[in-house]
C-alpha cells in the first residue's frame, strides 16, 4: 500500500513512486514513461523503464514509476530511475516541492 510522501521521507536511499504516463516500450520487458514536472521550471522527463519498476494506475495509460532518492539540497531532490532516461542525465533533479506534492512511499 502506498501513502503520501512527507518531508521526513526525503532521505538518501528512500524509494518513492512518481505518477507518470505510460506507453509501450521498445522491448516487452519495458515501458515508455513520461513524467510532467509542473512546479518551478516546467520540464518533461521521459525514457524507458523496466516493467518491474512500474505500478499500474487507475487508467491504462497512467501509472507510478519507482525512483530512489540519492540526496536533497537547495530545494531539489536527486532521484535515480532504473532504465534509460532520454530527456536528461540520470539521476534527475526535481523540485522538492513537486515531489512532496505528487510522490508516494510504501506505507
Amino acid at each position: 500500500m502506498l501513502s503520501t510522501i512527507r518531508a521526513g521521507d526525503l532521505k538518501a536511499g528512500a524509494v518513492v513512486w512518481i505518477p507518470c504516463e505510460l506507453k509501450g516500450g521498445i522491448f516487452p520487458s519495458e515501458q515508455s514513461v513520461k513524467i510532467e514536472v509542473n512546479v518551478g521550471e516546467r520540464e518533461t522527463i521521459f525514457g524507458f523503464i523496466p516493467r518491474a519498476d512500474i505500478k499500474p494506475g487507475e487508467a491504462p495509460d497512467r501509472g507510478l514509476v519507482r525512483a530512489v532518492i540519492l540526496n536533497t539540497a537547495n530545494g531539489k531532490v536527486a532521484v535515480l530511475f532504473r532504465g534509460d532516461i532520454l530527456s536528461q542525465s540520470n539521476p534527475v533533479l526535481v523540485p522538492r516541492e513537486w515531489l512532496l506534492k505528487v510522490g508516494q512511499v510504501e506505507a
